[in-house]
Order: C-alpha cells, then sequence, then structure tokens
C-alpha cells in the first residue's frame, strides 16, 4: 500500500470480528466496497477510533466500510450485496457521522463543492479545521514542469507526506517524471517514501498532507464513477491541495 494514514472520517459502519485479516472477497462478479480491519478497540466507553468512532463493549478488531459517496464501484446495488456477504451474521452498527477531523475546511469546501457541482449526492460532514490556505487550481503550459513546480512549493509548505495523483494512462509517465527529477527522487524512494504517485483508486483510505491531482478531469472521465473517484481524491489531503490542467 503506498504510503499514507487510515482516514478518520469516513466508516460509518462495522461489524465486530476477532480475525485480524480482511473478509474474503466474493465471486469476481460481484463488486465488493472498500472493507479494511483496523486495529484493535479501545476499551468498552473509551469514546473514540481516531477521534471519530468506537465500538461498545468490545476490544477486538472492526471492519469498516466507507460510506456510499466515496465508493467507486459502478453498481451500488452489487456493492450492497458483496459487503452483506463479507459481513455475514456479525453484528453491524451504524453511525452517522457529521464531523470531518481529516481536511482543512478549505480544502473540504472545495470537495463539497465539486460533489454538489457534479450531482454527488451525500450527506457531507462538517470540517472543523482551518488552515486559511484555499486549494489552487493551476492551468500550466507543461504538464511535466506544473507537476515539477507544484510539487517543489508542497515539499517547503509540509512535512508530511505527499501524494501525485493521476489518470492510471499517466501512471508510468508521471513517476518516470518522478525519478528523473535529482531535487525530488529520494524522497519518492523506499518502503517510507514520502512522496508516492498513484492512481485515483488507489488513495481510498489514505490521507497525505499534500495531494497533487494531475489532470482531474481524466480521473474523472475514467469510468462510470469517476466523479466519486474524484471527489475521493480531493478529500485525502489534510493540509494543501494542487490540481493541474494542461492549457
Amino acid at each position: 500500500m503506498p504510503p499514507g494514514r487510515l482516514g478518520r472520517h469516513q466508516a460509518v459502519s462495522f461489524a465486530v470480528d476477532s480475525r485480524p485479516t480482511v473478509p474474503a472477497a466474493p465471486a469476481a462478479s460481484v463488486t465488493v466496497m472498500a472493507v479494511l480491519t483496523l486495529p484493535a478497540m479501545p476499551p468498552a466507553g473509551s469514546g473514540t477510533l481516531n477521534g471519530v468512532l468506537t465500538a461498545s463493549g468490545t476490544s477486538q478488531p472492526a471492519t469498516t466500510v466507507a460510506p456510499s459517496v466515496t465508493v467507486s464501484r459502478p453498481v451500488p446495488v452489487e456493492a450492497d450485496k458483496a459487503r452483506a456477504e463479507a459481513l455475514g451474521k456479525k453484528d453491524l452498527h451504524e453511525f452517522h457521522l457529521s464531523t470531518n477531523y481529516r481536511n482543512s475546511s478549505e480544502i473540504y469546501a472545495f470537495a463539497a463543492a465539486y460533489a454538489e457541482r457534479v450531482g454527488l449526492h451525500a450527506d457531507l460532514p462538517n470540517a472543523v479545521r482551518s488552515t486559511g490556505i484555499d486549494p489552487e487550481e493551476r492551468t500550466v503550459a507543461d504538464l511535466e514542469d506544473g507537476t515539477r513546480a507544484a510539487l517543489t512549493d508542497l515539499v517547503g509548505a509540509v512535512d508530511g507526506t505527499i501524494g501525485i495523483v493521476v489518470p492510471v494512462a499517466r501512471r508510468a509517465e508521471v513517476s518516470r517524471w518522478l525519478a528523473g527529477w535529482s531535487e525530488h527522487a529520494d524522497l519518492a524512494a523506499g518502503e517510507d517514501a514520502r512522496v508516492v504517485v498513484l492512481t485515483g483508486l488507489e488513495t481510498k483510505g489514505l490521507e497525505f498532507d499534500g495531494i497533487i491531482v494531475v489532470e482531474p478531469a481524466e480521473i474523472e472521465r475514467e469510468s462510470s464513477t469517476g466523479r466519486a473517484t474524484l471527489y475521493v481524491v480531493l478529500t485525502r489531503a489534510t493540509q494543501r491541495l494542487v490540481t493541474l490542467t494542461r492549457s
């Protein structure tokens, strides 16, 4: 998995599961929602998991399932069926999460405006943390130069991880760019790389201090659920967000 941290406000339901592994996937013809196994829950009554969610009365791991607006799969009915099959007869507890602890309010306002503009019907949470820095939408003459400049800016602006999110068809190309930038190549080396190139779907469940989105319209057009995927991408950034579109 690319470097990043599990999201803090995305899970809306979970089932107690003593196994330390992800439930077995159903047949290939069934589309499964994003299912993650988290570490052991805090003791009963402790109140939060990563500041948001708890399981009462258990110290076992919990399996979380993302809300429908972040599910980048084309058939919601199949996703619901796959989730039911994965969870089996376990007790299911659903929570309504109304507070966003991941994104700055500026970043989330940008993502929420996008969701509304493209018709993603969602009960959007309230972001409570402000940085005073709005996302940037940059139009560039050369995509490689623009990506390099944006990365240089974010490396100097944030202390943590940076994700360069690209359309699937551009991943190899942008990875070659990054490897060839002498001032940044070391940041992308090794398992603990600070900078990573990844596709929209690969960002699910992760967060980064800075996100650069290369050609967001292409990510949107990649599939019938590309708009939901792009919304997920926009909500992966905790501090800085830059989108790049070639003029």
